[in-house]
């Protein structure tokens, strides 16, 4: 039997203490690395060992500051909600609010980085059930294409999921059109250089056949002279005339 490929899981980066709103995301990205890893098979105690370890520095201080009862300090749940309890309550719910209303796309933000933000600022602002509400309406009057926006506001039953697609579609085809005036801008300038060699060569009187050089043979003989004219005198009249 051929084994197994296997493979070291990266850890996750160190808590920013900074910025106690980006508890949420930061503990989602360790509850994953629990499971890939296979920590979540191991003893609590290693399990509180390896959250802590993983936050930095600052987590064992704050630990203490908790006042966590000892028995609880090995169970990996009761530290984690203490955690969550110590960040969640330093978020200013109307500062968070303030920053999700005033959020819209960037110039060279794309639509699904713009609705990712969107989503991770109303995390804190505690909307309840009118979390979709407020999204939809966040991304209606933040996007970037006003016509789209435009569109949006007149469809009175416009849903959270409906606006997320609209707004994608919208954007994929924009660029598609750009990747077309592109090519079709490239290929009119091609017309264009050929159209202006030929209408050059027009000008300057160019024809195919018409050039004579005293003593060159024509289809395997000199050429024929009229009475009187001489080869060199011939030669100069089929020369291409300038006007």
């Amino acid at each position: 039997m051929a084994a197994q490929a296997s493979y070291q899981i990266p850890a996750v980066e160190n808590f920013d203490f900074s910025q106690p709103e980006r508890w949420p995301s930061w503990i989602r990205r360790f509850e994953r690395f629990r499971h890939a890893s296979g920590i979540v098979g191991q003893s609590e105690e290693s399990q509180v060992n390896t959250l802590i370890y993983s936050m930095g520095d600052k987590a064992e201080d704050i630990l203490r500051s908790l006042d966590v009862p000892e028995a609880d300090l090995k169970r990996y749940d009761k530290v984690k909600d203490k955690f969550e309890q110590y960040f969640v309550k330093r978020r200013n719910v109307v500062f968070e609010r303030a920053k999700f209303n005033t959020r819209v796309q960037k110039e060279a933000e794309s639509v699904d980085d713009f609705i990712t933000d969107v989503y991770r600022l109303a995390e804190h602002c505690e909307f309840s059930e009118l979390h979709n509400e407020m999204v939809r309406d966040r991304i209606v009057v933040g996007i970037k294409d006003s016509q789209l926006s435009e569109k949006m506001q007149l469809d009175r039953k416009l849903t959270l999921e409906k606006a997320v697609s609209m707004a994608r579609q919208s954007e994929t085809v924009k660029q598609q059109q750009a990747v077309v005036r592109e090519g079709h801008t490239a290929h009119e300038g091609d017309s264009q250089s050929v159209d202006a060699i030929q209408k050059g060569d027009h000008r300057r009187g160019w024809r195919p056949g018409r050039q004579v050089v005293a003593g060159m043979k024509v289809n395997g003989k000199p050429p024929q002279h009229g009475k009187g004219q001489s080869p060199a005198r011939e030669a100069i009249s089929d020369l291409p005339q300038v006007w």
